[in-house]
C-alpha cells in the first residue's frame, strides 16, 4: 500500500513538471510575439497611426534565437509581408499579423497601421516647366513656350481635351519688308516628329494682345489667328488634329502670315477654320483665310501638306492670299466642304496682281497619296 502511494505521488509530480514546462514554452512564444511587436521600426517622424515609408519587421528574437517568426499583411498592395509600403490614394488602415513558433509551441498577435495617402505632386504649382532641351511632351510645356527663336520638338501626341491654347507669336511682328519685332516672330524650328497637337480651340478674341487690330473707325478685328501668327521659321512633321480656329481675316489652320524663309513641310491638318469678317469690317464679305495659312509670302514655301477640313467659313481651302511659287504636294480631302472651290483668292486687282496659284489637288479620302501614309493613324481615327 505504501509503495502504491509513493508511485502515485511520483506520477503527480512528473505530470506537474510537464505542465510547467509546457506553460513555460507557451509563455515564451507569447513573450516573443510581444517582443517583436514592440520592436517594429518606423521611418523618421512616422508612427503606427502615421505611416509614410517602409516598416521594419523583426525576424529574430533576443529571447530565443531559434524561434521562427512570420509576418502576414492583410493588404499586400499597401504593406507587404516584408514591410515595404506603397502609399494609397486615400488614408488606409492595414492589419499585420505575426506568428511565432518555438519549442513546438505557437503564439500569434497583430497590429494595425494607418498608411497615409500618396502625395501626387509635391512641387510648387507655379513652377514653370523646364524647356532647356526644347522637348515638348505635355500641354503645360507647350503653353510655357515663350522664346519663339528656339527649336522645339514633340516627343508624343499632346491632347488638349478641347481647351483653348496659346499662339506661338503675335501679329504685327513681321511684314513684307522684314521683321519688325523679333520677340513676336516664330523664327525657330517646330518639329512634330510625326506626332500631333490634338483637340484644341484657338480663338482670336481670347488673345487680344496677339491678334487684335483696331482701325481708324474704332473697329477691332482679330487677324492672322493661328498657332504661328507670324512665321519666318520652319514647321515640319506635325499633325494638327481636330482643331477649331476662329478669327477674322487671314485666319489659318497652322500659320497666319508666312514671310521671309518660312517653311511648312510634311504636315497634316484636320478641323475647322473660321474667318468671320474682313479687316476693319462689320460683315463677312469675301474673307481670306485657309486651312494651312492666312497668307503665304513670296519667298515662303509649303511642301507636302495633307488637309482634311471639316468646315471652312469665309475661307479658301489652303490660304487666303498666296504670293509664293513654292507650294507643292498639297492634297485636299474635300468631302466635307465641297462648296469651297478655290485653292486661293482668284481675284487679281490692283493689290493682288502678284497672287500665285497653289500647287494643290483635291480628291477623296480613298485617294490620299502614299506620301501621307504616316498620318493615317489620325485621319482614320
Amino acid at each position: 500500500m505504501k509503495m502504491k502511494r509513493t508511485i502515485s505521488l511520483m506520477m503527480i509530480t512528473l505530470f506537474a513538471l510537464i505542465l510547467v514546462a509546457c506553460g513555460e514554452s507557451g509563455n515564451k512564444a507569447q513573450d516573443i510575439v510581444d517582443e517583436v511587436l514592440g520592436n517594429i521600426e518606423y521611418q523618421t517622424d512616422d508612427s503606427r497611426t502615421n505611416v509614410t515609408g517602409d516598416l521594419f519587421f523583426p525576424t529574430e528574437s533576443e529571447i530565443d534565437s531559434s524561434a521562427t517568426i512570420e509576418w502576414v499583411s492583410e493588404n499586400l498592395d499597401v504593406i507587404t509581408d516584408a514591410g515595404v509600403v506603397t502609399r494609397p490614394a486615400s488614408n488606409m488602415r492595414v492589419k499585420v499579423e505575426v506568428f511565432v513558433e518555438v519549442g513546438g509551441m505557437e503564439a500569434s498577435g497583430s497590429i494595425s497601421f494607418t498608411v497615409m495617402k500618396a502625395v501626387v505632386d509635391e512641387e510648387p504649382d507655379d513652377e514653370e516647366p523646364d524647356l532647356t532641351d526644347g522637348k515638348i511632351s505635355t500641354a503645360a510645356e507647350f503653353m510655357a513656350i515663350t522664346d519663339f527663336s528656339k527649336n522645339y520638338e514633340l516627343t508624343n501626341d499632346i491632347d488638349f481635351g478641347g481647351a483653348e491654347i496659346k499662339p506661338l507669336g503675335r501679329i504685327g511682328s513681321v511684314n513684307w519688308q522684314g521683321v519688325v519685332d523679333p520677340t513676336g516672330v516664330f523664327s525657330g524650328i517646330f518639329d512634330g516628329k510625326g506626332f500631333a497637337l490634338k483637340n484644341f480651340k484657338l480663338t482670336g478674341s481670347a488673345h487680344p494682345n496677339a491678334f487684335s487690330e483696331t482701325n481708324t473707325e474704332g473697329i477691332t478685328s482679330f487677324m492672322f489667328v493661328s498657332i504661328f501668327p507670324n512665321l519666318t521659321g520652319t514647321v515640319r512633321n506635325l499633325a494638327v488634329v481636330n482643331a477649331t480656329i476662329t478669327g477674322d481675316g487671314f485666319t489659318g489652320g497652322i500659320a497666319g502670315l508666312m514671310e521671309g524663309n518660312a517653311m511648312i513641310e510634311n504636315v497634316y491638318f484636320s478641323g475647322s477654320v473660321t474667318a468671320a469678317k474682313s479687316w476693319g469690317s462689320t460683315e463677312g464679305w469675301e474673307v481670306p483665310g485657309g486651312s494651312i495659312a492666312g497668307m503665304i509670302g513670296g519667298s515662303a514655301r509649303v511642301k507636302d501638306a495633307l488637309v482634311m477640313p471639316s468646315a471652312l467659313l469665309g475661307s479658301n481651302l489652303i490660304t487666303g492670299y498666296n504670293f509664293s511659287s513654292n507650294t507643292t504636294g498639297i492634297y485636299v480631302v474635300n468631302d466635307s466642304v465641297m462648296e469651297v472651290l478655290e485653292y486661293a483668292t482668284p481675284e487679281k486687282g490692283e493689290e493682288t496682281q502678284y497672287l500665285q496659284p497653289v500647287g494643290a489637288t483635291k480628291g477623296g479620302k480613298a485617294s490620299i497619296p502614299s506620301v501621307f501614309s504616316q498620318w493615317a493613324k489620325y485621319y482614320n481615327e
